[in-house]
């Protein structure tokens, strides 16, 4: 079962980047045109492809759903996906996949997960982490006042 669902992340994560593998002037122009069914689609393909087993596919999702949040945070809500992404925050122990779940938090913007973000960083080991995570609670609540 588990491969099944390793296979369909990954098919999940083909299909994602089949449709935003354009280039960033072709985004800008076309992004906006798509359908709701289209955006919604696209939120379940990275949320689920956030959640692989495969380190690889797991990465390339949550750069996905960086990008969409920052520049298309109208038409995407990845609330769910966020909770998934700190969940990879509290269990990995690579920083540099650490780190980029918290630019995707930082990008989405849940409350609750940030909530969730400031209790686990105060007992944050890696310095580098504690200081990145410092900076996007910071900046999310600045924002949020």
């Amino acid at each position: 079962m588990q491969i099944i669902n390793s296979f369909r992340r990954v098919a999940g994560l083909a299909f994602a980047i089949a449709i935003i593998g354009s280039t960033q002037v072709f985004a800008q122009s076309t992004y906006q045109d798509m359908d709701a069914e289209w955006w919604s689609s696209l939120e379940q393909q990275l949320t689920e492809s956030a959640a692989s087993d495969v380190a690889k596919v797991r990465q390339g999702a949550i750069q996905h759903i960086i990008f969409f949040a920052e520049n298309y945070d109208e038409f995407v809500n990845f609330d769910e996906a966020a909770y998934e992404i700190m969940g990879l925050f509290e269990m990995s122990e690579d920083v540099d996949e650490r780190l980029l779940a918290l630019a995707a938090l930082s990008a989405i913007g849940e409350n609750m997960t940030m909530e969730r973000l400031s209790v686990v960083a105060a007992s944050e080991r890696s310095a580098r982490v504690r200081g990145v995570a410092a900076a996007v609670i910071h900046a999310h609540n600045t924002a949020s006042s």
